[in-house]
């Protein structure tokens, strides 16, 4: 079954979790055409990010939803039911975990970031990369963001599956050695690693 290939690969850990208050660098693409970006990063030089909340969610699901989405609606609906079972997932096994939802998106290296690109060109576009260096106290874990690109696709319909996605994801486990029934290829053959780091904190851009 495919969810037991997942679980073969995920042991319940906390390996990708961090604290710390020695100054690290981190990069993040920036969008100089965004209000709240350019505000805080390029004119204060830095962002803070809030901390975790016994609710991040800002909606939950219609009971009565009739399952049909329009397909100029359904890209942007699909990911917001992503990010709402991931919530789910993080606040039942690994709320210690920043949560996706306050969280500052960082790449923990500019190899890293520059991967994002290659594989996110379209959202990338005209962003910006800036490298920050943390200001005291801070939070931080680490995770594939490929399981995310997966989660969101419409070919992915299994929920049992989807669910032991999200525990692969939150304890930071590769895409690399799994295998979906309906490719014929490895998933790691359709999108490779890409790291990308959640902080809770305050980061400071370099100038």
């Amino acid at each position: 079954m495919i969810y037991e290939k997942i679980i073969a690969l995920s042991i319940e850990s906390m390996e990708n979790l961090f604290s710390s208050e020695d100054p690290k660098h981190f990069y993040v693409w920036i969008n100089p055409k965004d209000v709240y970006a350019y505000y805080n990063a390029l004119m204060m030089g830095s962002f803070v990010s809030v901390s975790n909340r016994e609710d991040n969610l800002m909606f939950l699901p219609n009971q009565n939803f009739s399952g049909y989405i329009s397909p100029f609606q359904s890209n942007l609906l699909r990911g917001y039911q992503t990010e709402h079972n991931l919530e789910l997932v993080r606040k039942r096994k690994f709320n210690e975990y920043p949560s996706r939802l306050v969280a500052t998106f960082l790449f923990e290296n500019e190899d890293d970031a520059m991967l994002y690109k290659d594989s996110h060109d379209f959202h990338v576009s005209q962003r910006e990369l800036k490298k920050g260096v943390t200001v005291g106290a801070y939070t931080y874990s680490r995770h594939d963001l490929s399981w995310i690109d997966f989660l969101k696709s419409p070919l992915l319909v299994d929920n049992h599956v989807k669910n032991e996605m999200h525990y692969a994801y939150w304890e930071g486990k590769s895409v690399e050695n799994f295998k979906l029934e309906l490719m014929e290829k490895p998933l790691s053959a359709v999108a490779q690693s890409i790291y990308e780091i959640l902080f809770l904190g305050r980061i400071d851009f370099l100038k």
